[in-house]
């Protein structure tokens, strides 16, 4: 993408519409699969129906640890919820020590619930790459009985899945929102916290944990998107530097073999 594209759409949405297209350079398009062979032999397809298994399972276990990750990180702050419930009677007359104690922990659960957001971007990016790759094979067979098409409960595209954040709207929120949201409110009691600590009025305190919590959300959204960007670009660029590589390891075992 040439620099004029770049200063109309801005670094973040240069950078999506970069990854949009390595990703599309990277995956098989609808012409490309329409050039497979018409016949396989069973080795090929029996080949094929286990690395459709594999494809599979590996979307499964990824989905599913990725969910337990956010789970762990919901557990720690309710955990902590409850615990800071019990320790503030306790502390009813120490508050500038209940502050710090609130803000430290608050701190530290924002540390591990950064930590969550991420994982759960990996978890997204190998989703993408899994479901690509079942939609080449489920394109292939197709392809090779058309008949089937009709009753096929999945039609794959004819370009690859993409993964991108652009906005994040109410009602289509899901595990990665979900912890973002958990962050913001880690920050909002932090902040509160630490003015609280320095002797800040309470509407000072609201106001600046308010701002602190703006900040937080829209720079979440913006690691987001880039980190989406980057991983497509990387794992579109490992592809085809892999088909490249084996192309070519091919290409020179063929002119080395012995011509009949």
């Amino acid at each position: 993408m040439d620099g004029q594209s770049r200063r109309a759409f801005g670094p973040s949405r240069a950078r999506q519409a970069e990854a949009a297209l390595a990703a599309r350079l990277a995956w098989p398009s609808g012409d490309a699969i329409f050039n497979l062979p018409q016949v396989v032999d069973d080795v090929q397809a029996e080949f094929l129906r286990l690395e459709y298994d594999n494809l599979a399972h590996a979307l499964v276990v990824n989905e599913e640890s990725g969910e337990r990750r956010v789970n762990v990180f919901v557990g720690l702050v309710a955990a902590a919820t409850a615990g800071l419930g019990l320790g503030a009677e306790s502390l009813r007359g120490e508050p500038t020590i209940l502050a710090s104690a609130i803000a430290i922990l608050a701190g530290l659960l924002l540390v591990f619930g950064l930590a969550t957001l991420r994982r759960v971007m990996e978890r997204n990016l190998s989703t993408t790459e899994f479901l690509n790759g079942l939609r080449v094979i489920r394109a292939s067979c197709i392809l090779r009985d058309p008949d089937t098409l009709d009753v096929f409960p999945v039609v794959p595209d004819p370009t690859p899945i993409l993964r991108e954040k652009v906005d994040w709207l109410w009602g289509a929120a899901g595990y990665g929102e979900i912890v973002a949201l958990a962050n913001v409110a880690l920050i909002a009691v932090g902040s509160a916290a630490l003015f609280a600590v320095v002797g800040q009025s309470l509407p000072v305190a609201m106001l600046g944990a308010s701002v602190a919590s703006l900040v937080g959300w829209l720079l979440q959204i913006e690691w987001t998107g880039r980190t989406y960007a980057r991983g497509t670009i990387k794992r579109a660029t490992n592809r085809r530097t892999a088909i490249d590589y084996w192309r070519e390891g091919s290409r020179q075992r063929r002119e080395a073999s012995p011509r009949g």
